[in-house]
């Protein structure tokens, strides 16, 4: 209501002031010379030049919350595996971009909002200057479908790397906004020769099923953010390079950036020669949120074989729960 006020309030002053100026520039009376009937067809006039900026506004000029430090803009999870025989390891790197901390803007010709924006992958190390990759998209909505906007953009690129310590550097710009979101990490390619076990990276899940045709469906977290799930979940993979079966047990050990211990469990793994995909459920103590840590051992050697750090947001931020459904 207040904001029909000020429009209207604003379709006034205009009228005023017009009507000002011809008389002014005339020397006339504008109400007795038009009367009140080209007054009112002015306003009109006002109306319908405002009316379409107005709702431009609504949408175009949007400035998401992250510009002030309430959410992140993208959220990104760079995973490692492993494939057999093979002395390379496969970057999957995970993204999402809530729509809503995108900036749209009406386009007349297809009667839809649009946010046009870019984001570039740069992978570097000590042997590589940098590996550069950009990817362009365009994405639309109608009026409606912007007001109850709840949907992220969820993407998945790869990349196959040898052995060694990496950078990667990750850059989103929104065309529309001109604003750019930076986001850096580190991550490792294992040299795995001649090791009869191989692990990969720890992929947090916010949802696991078996469908009634027993293929398994997974939705990850890409966010690490965990506050308010229901239930929580690991994925990971095992690569068994001997020609025998290995029956291992393992413990997964959760702790918060205080080192405090927040969670753990025991679970039992039979290993076929070839891969095998871990799912486990987490067993919480106490409800966590923001930074945290899993650790996998073996039971036997006590040796840590996979771990995970999870940047999540504090306890107040808003946030996406999941990423894309995988089956």
């Amino acid at each position: 209501m207040m904001l029909k006020y000020l429009i209207m309030k604003n379709l006034i002053c205009s009228v005023n002031a017009l009507n000002k100026f011809l008389v002014n520039f005339f020397n006339l009376s504008f109400m007795s010379l038009f009367n009140r009937k080209i007054n009112i067809l002015i306003g009109i006039i006002f109306i319908v030049i405002l009316i379409p900026s107005f709702a431009f506004s609504q949408f175009g000029d949007k400035r998401p919350p992250a510009m002030m430090g309430e959410r992140n803009i993208v959220f990104i999870d760079p995973i490692v595996f492993y494939e057999k025989d093979s002395s390379k390891g496969r970057l999957d790197l995970y993204i999402e971009i809530p729509q809503k901390n995108l900036q749209f803007k009406y386009n007349p010709v297809s009667k839809k909002y649009e946010s046009s924006f870019e984001y570039f992958v740069s992978i570097s190390n000590s042997n590589i200057n940098g590996l550069d990759y950009s990817y362009s998209e365009t994405i639309s909505g109608t009026e409606e479908e912007m007001k109850k906007n709840t949907k992220s953009v969820f993407r998945v690129k790869q990349y196959f790397l040898s052995p060694g310590i990496y950078k990667l550097k990750f850059v989103l710009k929104d065309y529309n906004s001109n604003n750019e979101y930076p986001e850096n990490f580190e991550f490792a390619i294992k040299n795995n020769e001649g090791k009869n076990l191989v692990f990969s990276d720890i992929m947090l899940l916010s949802e696991y099923k078996i469908n009634t045709d027993g293929k398994k469906e997974i939705t990850p977290l890409i966010s690490g953010i965990i506050r308010g799930l229901k239930e929580l979940f690991f994925f990971f993979e095992i690569n068994n390079n001997t020609d025998t079966v290995i029956n291992n047990n393992y413990t997964y050990v959760i702790y918060d950036m205080e080192e405090e211990e927040c969670g753990r469990g025991i679970f039992n793994c039979v290993l076929n020669p070839g891969l095998s995909r871990i799912f486990e459920k987490i067993n919480l103590k106490n409800n966590i949120s923001g930074n945290f840590k899993i650790n996998i051992f073996d039971k036997n050697s006590n040796a840590m074989v996979a771990q995970k750090i999870i940047k999540g947001l504090p306890e107040d931020t808003p946030f996406m729960r999941g990423g894309p459904k995988r089956n």
